[in-house]
């Protein structure tokens, strides 16, 4: 004869099961867009009152941005970097939305590194964003600039990019500030982005969410009859 109690006890553990089957699925940071296995052409430099920015589209799921790693050459000393998230309107620079952090800040004084820095965000599906690099440093007390408190990022002329569908850095990089309207105060840089990898997690699709609902309802309802 077969034991209820036993029947009860492995149908809660197989919804368990799928539950943490579902919410593993939907959080795992994966690339969302990277073009990071490139191969860099240059370097653009960044310092005080000249920061960098690299234009990037969402797919058709908004997600949670987890982070942002770059390949720097030179960073002058000292300096602080500062990895931001700005909004687009219509194709121009918007307002700051959050910021990252490096995951390891000695590691910014080393030549040829790949830094993370890490975060967190949530963007929108189908949208434009803009990651900006800037930096404090460059020029002394007087004034005078300072060729040492450059810092240098990673571009590339290769189009190549891999990540979630949709997800996509936009074929170009600006650098200056964007705020300055003068002749040459913003320029950009067509046919050479900026090397870097976007990684998150995709928001859970509805069909998703409707299953861990149906999960979470299962499972109260076999607690509510071991009950009885």
């Amino acid at each position: 004869m077969i034991n209820k109690s036993n029947i009860k006890r492995f149908t809660q553990a197989v919804v368990l099961a799928v539950l943490v089957s579902i919410v593993s699925s939907t959080q795992a940071a994966v690339t969302l867009v990277s073009n990071l296995a490139n191969g860099p052409s240059e370097q653009d430099s960044f310092y005080t009152g000249r920061s960098l920015y690299q234009s990037f589209s969402t797919g058709s799921e908004a997600a949670t941005i987890q982070g942002f790693k770059f390949s720097f050459g030179y960073v002058g000393t000292p300096t602080t970097i500062g990895v931001s998230v700005y909004s687009d309107i219509s194709g121009g620079v918007g307002s700051s939305l959050g910021s990252f952090t490096a995951v390891d800040p000695s590691s910014l004084g080393s030549w040829s590194s790949s830094v993370d820095f890490t975060g967190s965000l949530g963007v929108n599906a189908n949208s434009s964003y803009w990651v900006v690099l800037s930096a404090t440093g460059g020029f002394d007390g007087d004034g005078n600039y300072l060729w040492m408190e450059q810092n240098y990022v990673s571009i590339t002329s290769d189009p190549v990019q891999t990540g979630i569908t949709g997800w996509t850095l936009a074929n170009s990089h600006w650098n200056g500030n964007h705020l300055d309207s003068a002749p040459g105060g913003f320029g950009e840089y067509a046919g050479d982005p900026i090397m870097v990898e976007i990684t998150g997690a995709p928001v859970p699709e509805p069909s998703a969410a409707c299953l861990l609902g149906l999960g979470l309802g299962a499972l109260a309802l076999v607690r509510r009859r071991s009950r009885a």
